[in-house]
């Protein structure tokens, strides 16, 4: 037994010292790649660069001072996750982003004034007399059963069609935009889809909606009586976004909670990663589960919005937000704690977008409210003039109370951050029982939380050099 113990001994021992050879030449083979990419980075420079601090609190105090004169040549920012950033914009100038920004501008333009023919002609279609008078559909429309669905299930799901496009089309059009991160790229779709959905599905389905219930008025007497005639209009339109509303909480939300498509792709993914093993399977099944915030923070405040405006010409529809609200709120709970993944952490810059949807959701509130009681001739409509300069008071008020806070981490919260990951790494250190390195951790102040966060930026001059991304060099809380 002896003899078969040394040899079972001689041969870990060789497998182990062939081991840190292979690794000592993969190291040197890596170390001979840096080499060679930092002499081509100095052949053909990018306006691009990044640096890499030992704790948030020097970022903090990097990010939020002013490092040059010229406020044109640097744009500086927290860097994101070298996971979540865009590799392949890196290279853009400032100018360049501004650039691409504004074509991407011109295309929603464009994108908005196509969906609105759509809806329009959706909202004519769906005209339950215009229906009637067709030769086929009109015996249909009689009966009760598809009367109903015409009423309740058919316009919700076309508007739902068409709505449910957009955010595919905006994440395409504003990845070649040059955002830095996915944080970035989130935030400027969530800023376009709350805009195309103000205009696509309230203001061109409200205005056409209305208009086709007084169409007969306006070929046969003119403009002036249908402005008239557009408060009786309006709480008709208003059924439809009633309608939608209660659509989107019961079927929508039954959806995402299935998600069939989501079943269906992981199938497909499932079938495709048979011959890859246990953890390819794993691997292929994961990839389904990231899921952004873009599409889902302008939806609800797309909904707030429709309680809020409405709420004046058809109190029913708070019920019907009311129940949307109760429904998301647990779905999404449920989706967020127990199916999807974050792609990103984003630290709730997502807040400032909340924040600005709100108060647009008001803005639109009140110019509708004025507009109804212009329509309706009350008298007194002009006391509604000090709550617009009230309401911007207040969003002057709080952007400026709280704009620091989104773009920019306290000292005192980094602090107490590297200080939890100080902890964090000791507990690992102590656990993997390494009591050399957590005393030496423990006891040397410049060690605490070694997270790797960057400084980020772009130029914005178009010869200026400036930071355009942050690469994280250590793992948080790593010693």
């Amino acid at each position: 037994s002896s003899s078969s113990g040394g040899c079972c001994g001689r041969q870990k021992a060789a497998r182990r010292g062939d081991a840190c050879d292979v690794l000592l030449a993969q190291l040197a083979q890596l170390q001979q790649q840096l080499a060679d990419a930092h002499s081509a980075a100095e052949d053909d420079p990018l306006p691009a660069a990044f640096v890499t601090f030992r704790t948030r609190s020097a970022l903090t105090a990097a990010v939020s001072s002013h490092h040059v004169a010229e406020a044109g040549v640097w744009k500086m920012t927290a860097a994101p996750p070298p996971d979540s950033l865009n590799w392949g914009k890196l290279g853009l100038r400032y100018w360049e982003v501004g650039l691409r920004r504004g074509v991407v501008y011109t295309v929603l333009v464009l994108l908005a004034f196509t969906y609105v023919v759509p809806v329009a002609v959706v909202q004519g279609l769906l005209q339950l007399e215009r229906l009637q008078a067709l030769p086929v559909i009109g015996r249909l429309v009689t009966l009760p059963g598809v009367r109903s669905l015409l009423l309740g299930v058919l316009p919700g799901l076309a508007l739902r069609i068409f709505v449910l496009l957009l955010p595919v089309i905006l994440y395409a059009l504003n990845r070649r935009a040059g955002p830095v991160g996915a944080a970035q790229l989130d935030g400027w779709v969530a800023t376009h889809f709350f805009a195309l959905q103000v205009i696509i599905v309230f203001f061109a389905s409200f205005i056409t909606g209305s208009l086709f219930n007084q169409i007969n008025v306006l070929f046969t007497q003119g403009l002036a009586p249908v402005l008239d005639r557009l408060g009786t209009g309006a709480p008709q339109t208003a059924n439809f976004f009633i309608l939608y509303i209660i659509f989107t909480a019961f079927i929508g939300r039954s959806f995402a909670l299935l998600r069939p498509w989501g079943l269906f792709m992981s199938s497909i993914r499932a079938l495709a990663a048979r011959n890859r093993g246990r953890s390819g399977r794993r691997r292929a099944l994961l990839m389904g589960t990231y899921r952004m915030f873009g599409p889902s923070v302008p939806e609800h405040s797309m909904m707030l919005l429709l309680a809020l405006v409405l709420s004046v010409i058809a109190p029913l529809v708070l019920c019907a937000a009311f129940v949307f609200f109760c429904m998301a709120l647990v779905v999404e709970t449920y989706n967020w704690v127990w199916v999807f993944r974050r792609p990103y952490e984003g630290g709730g810059r997502l807040w400032k977008q909340m924040f600005r949807h709100v108060f647009i959701a008001l803005y639109v509130f009140q110019i509708i409210m004025a507009a109804l009681l212009i329509v309706k001739r009350f008298v007194w409509v002009a006391l509604l003039v000090p709550l617009f300069f009230v309401t911007a008071l207040v969003q002057h008020i709080g952007s400026k109370l709280l704009q620091r806070s989104w773009d920019v981490l306290s000292v005192r919260a980094a602090h107490e951050l590297d200080v939890q990951d100080r902890q964090e790494a000791l507990m690992s250190l102590a656990a993997s029982q390494q009591p050399q390195l957590a005393g030496k951790l423990a006891g040397n102040s410049a060690l605490a939380a070694q997270g790797g966060d960057g400084l980020a930026g772009q130029p914005h001059a178009g010869g200026g050099a400036g930071l355009a991304a942050g690469l994280a060099a250590v793992s948080t809380g790593a010693a």
